[in-house]
């Protein structure tokens, strides 16, 4: 997409806009595993990978404290440098036996903090194009979306310019800096 597109949309055409303000998240699909931040953080390759994210963990705060009159604290606020990780597509499906023809890219079984870095309508997009493709393919070929032949869906989304897999000779995570730390 481009600016000029942006602009004659008026935005990203069929943008999520919250009902809320600021609300990041909702209902999510429930899967054999979820993402967590382990898997964001350390466990960044996954088998079926469908394709990458790298944005920081940003949680905001979940409150803020008066410790004086006037001196406040604010709590539970969560920043850490982001990682290039893999987004499995088993992520995006429910689990077997609760339904066979659902995926569901934006609402995928990760657990909040992990959410995070999912949350970005760049990253909602590759996984929309991921869902897309696996769809047409559980169609044609008939079968539940758990049974779906996943070599096939990445080599369908690597032909179509998709990555999936970190770049070879670029780092796979931020090299070291002012104020970076291994968490």
């Amino acid at each position: 997409m481009t600016h000029a597109d942006v602009a004659v949309y008026g935005g990203v055409p069929g943008g999520i806009t919250a009902a809320v303000a600021a609300a990041r998240e909702g209902a999510a699909v429930l899967d054999e595993a979820g993402v967590w931040v382990h898997d964001v953080q350390h466990d960044r390759r996954k088998p079926d990978a469908i394709a990458i994210s790298s944005h920081f963990i940003d949680s905001h705060h979940v409150q803020r404290l008066a410790v004086s009159p006037t001196e406040f604290v604010n709590e539970g606020r969560i920043w850490r440098i982001g990682r290039a990780y893999q987004i499995p597509y088993r992520s995006l499906i429910p689990k077997r036996g609760q339904c066979t023809n659902l995926i569901v890219p934006v609402a995928a079984s990760f657990t909040h903090v992990a959410f995070c870095t999912y949350r970005l309508e760049s990253t909602w997009m590759t996984a929309g194009q991921a869902a897309g493709v696996a769809a047409v393919q559980v169609a044609r070929d008939g079968t539940a979306v758990q049974d779906l032949d996943v070599a096939e869906l990445q080599a369908r989304l690597s032909d179509q310019g998709q990555i999936i897999d970190f770049v070879p000779g670029q780092p796979e995570r931020f090299p070291g800096g002012p104020g970076w730390r291994e968490f």
